[in-house]
C-alpha cells in the first residue's frame, strides 16, 4: 500500500502547494519527507523502476481529483502493478531510498511466523494423534467389555 501512499502525496502535495502559504506548504512536505517541492523526484523514482507507463505523467496524477487508486491505475501498468506494490513494501517513503535493513527485519519477521505455523501444526498433529489413541483405546476396553458380559 505504499505505492498508494507515494502517489497520493505527490497529488496532495501538488495541491497544497497551489492553495497554500509557503510555510504550510513547507511544513507539509517536510513531514511526509519529500525534499523535492512537488512530487516529481518521486514520480521520476517511480518510473525509472518500471513501475509506470512510459507516457505517465505528473498531470495524469493531478486529474485524479482525490482519487488515489485511480491515479495510481492510471499510472501504474497493470501487469507491474503487485510486483511494483512488493517493491514499495522495501522503500521507504522518505526520498525513495532503499533501506536493506527494513528488508532484513521483514525476512526475520517471516521466519519468525513460519516457525511459530510449523510449532502450531506440530502442535495440532500431536493433539490430533492423542486423541485418535485415546479413542482407540475406549473401543478396546469396550470390546473387552462385551466380550466379558457374553462369557
Amino acid at each position: 500500500y505504499n505505492i498508494f501512499l507515494v502517489l497520493s502525496s505527490c497529488v496532495l502535495v501538488e495541491r497544497r502547494r497551489k492553495s497554500s502559504s509557503g510555510d504550510r506548504d513547507k511544513d507539509f512536505r517536510t513531514r511526509f519527507g519529500f525534499r523535492s517541492p512537488d512530487g516529481h523526484e518521486q514520480l521520476r523514482t517511480l518510473r525509472a523502476m518500471g513501475f509506470l507507463d512510459v507516457n505517465a505523467n505528473f498531470e495524469a496524477l493531478k486529474t485524479a481529483e482525490g482519487n488515489f487508486e485511480l491515479a495510481v491505475n492510471k499510472l501504474v501498468s497493470d501487469r507491474r502493478r503487485e510486483d511494483a506494490m512488493l517493491h514499495m513494501s522495501n522503500l521507504e517513503i522518505e526520498g525513495m531510498r532503499y533501506k536493506p535493513e527494513r528488508e532484513k527485519q521483514m525476512k526475520k519477521q517471516l521466519a519468525i511466523r513460519r516457525e511459530r505455523e510449523r510449532e502450531r501444526f506440530k502442535r495440532q498433529e500431536a493433539r490430533e494423534a492423542r486423541l485418535k489413541r485415546g479413542r482407540e483405546e475406549v473401543r478396546r476396553n469396550m470390546t473387552n467389555l462385551i466380550s466379558q458380559l457374553e462369557e
